[in-house]
């Protein structure tokens, strides 16, 4: 028994999620989409028209004989198939003519009924969105007014004053495709304006190219691989190398430009009052070339090695210092 009352469980359980799991997309006919941005510096933002060409059609002589007295009829835009609700944020042109209170008037004053006992009215229809924000199927109904009452069309139009015997369904027709009293479907979506994404794209595409000049400029840049140099003697200090693209022992301060730090690497500047000009270490593969920039000092080595002990003679002050390379 238990067994069972699992399996009516789980088929009850399927059931309600089949239904729950529905298909909520709207059922109106899709109008159309449309996209908007914000306005960037100059680049502004035009709303764009929604366009579609809607038939009139008259079927009879009869059909044709009332529009050549009635002359018009007027269609509104409506937010609400039960009553009439303007929409908002939308505006409605007819033949790219803005129209007040979003009707849509369709004019037979041209019907002859001499001429023809059928007649079509064309219309270009266009629907605007006027606030630039995100709408989702927006519904929206086409309606007229028939003894003071809102009417969503659906299958028939029924006019004041008309016999419904006269003006039957087919008599008079509005053409819109699929369009029935569920209403048709109008969506718009909010996008970056086109100005300031091509800014912040050519923007990271700079500064990436930026970056990659660089680490290329950096890593083309050699660099000292020796750990350390200790010097002992009449001045004595342990000073790490690794990763530096010169050593310069010096007395006096000096300040390595930015864009040389940022292109090359570093150079390390190490003070001391004891220093008669400058001594250089530069990197040549994985030893140390030692470069002077006066006659002041002399050395028993230029090319220095790892783990090896070198002797460097201040011929100004007649001492020596010991370099030990680590």
């Amino acid at each position: 028994m238990k067994r069972v009352y699992n399996i009516l469980f789980g088929i009850v359980a399927m059931v309600l999620a089949v239904a729950c799991g529905g298909d909520d997309s709207p059922v109106g006919e899709k109008w159309d989409s449309t996209k908007c941005y914000e306005d960037f510096w100059w680049h502004k933002y035009e709303p764009q028209l929604m366009e579609r060409e809607l038939e009139i059609e008259l079927f009879n002589i009869d059909a044709v004989k009332l529009f050549e007295k009635k002359g018009s009829m007027t269609f509104y835009v409506s937010a609400d198939k039960n009553k009439y609700v303007a929409p908002e944020g939308i505006d409605v042109y007819v033949n790219g003519e803005k129209r007040d209170n979003h009707r849509i008037v369709a004019d037979f004053s041209n019907v002859r009924s001499k001429d023809t006992d059928t007649y079509t009215l064309s219309l270009n229809v266009g629907l605007m969105f006027t606030e630039v924000k995100d709408v989702e199927d927006y519904t929206l109904y086409f309606g007229y007014y028939t003894d003071d009452k809102f009417v969503s069309y659906n299958d028939r139009v029924d006019i004041d004053g008309v016999d419904r015997d006269v003006v039957l369904a087919e008599d008079l027709q509005v053409d819109l495709g699929e369009l029935e009293s569920v209403g048709i479907v109008v969506e718009q979506k909010v996008i970056m304006n086109p100005l300031k994404e091509k800014l912040i794209w050519g923007s990271i595409i700079v500064a990436g190219l930026f970056l990659l000049s660089i680490i290329i400029s950096r890593m083309m840049t050699p660099k000292i691989k020796v750990s350390y140099i200790a010097l002992t003697g009449n001045y004595q200090q342990r000073v790490r190398v690794k990763g530096k693209r010169s050593v310069v022992f010096t007395n006096t301060r000096k300040k390595q430009g930015f864009w040389s730090k940022l292109y090359k690497g570093t150079i390390l500047y190490n003070v001391h009052p004891s220093w008669v000009s400058d001594v250089t270490f530069e990197p040549r593969g994985d030893k140390l070339v030692m470069r002077f920039n006066s006659d002041n000092y002399a050395c028993d080595n230029f090319l220095l090695q790892r783990n090896q002990h070198y002797t460097l003679n201040d011929l100004t002050n007649r001492t020596k210092i010991d370099i030990n390379v680590l």
